[in-house]
């Protein structure tokens, strides 16, 4: 009795776990479905990203992209002189990083 009781909790405990990791993507991935596609980004709508900005708001100024990551986001993108290049983000809320916002001022005074 005691060992299926055991059992039943560890079967407990793992869907409880499946459940709460299936609901941990960010909201972005979550209303809508995860791009598969490289999204063009324009100089127009590069100049507009500033350094230490969100991950949130570089989405909403260069729309959401085909992310690449295992655990990050990694957006890719590609430029409209036909570069590709990506975005780095720790977590969601985390900050674009001083090397992609580099590359982005590269991009736009090329």
């Amino acid at each position: 009795m005691r060992v299926l009781l055991t059992a039943t909790m560890v079967l407990l405990m793992l869907a409880v776990f499946t459940v709460g990791c299936q609901n941990s993507k960010n909201p972005v991935q979550q209303n809508s479905s995860e791009p598969t596609e490289i999204k063009t980004a324009t100089k127009e709508q590069l100049s507009k990203v500033t350094a230490k900005m969100t991950y949130e708001e570089v989405i909403s100024i260069l729309g959401a992209s085909k992310d690449i990551g295992s655990g990050l986001y990694i957006i890719q993108y590609e430029y409209t002189d036909g570069q590709r290049f990506t975005l780095d983000f720790s977590s969601y809320g985390g900050l674009i990083t001083e090397e992609d916002y580099k590359e982005i001022r590269k991009l736009i005074n090329s």
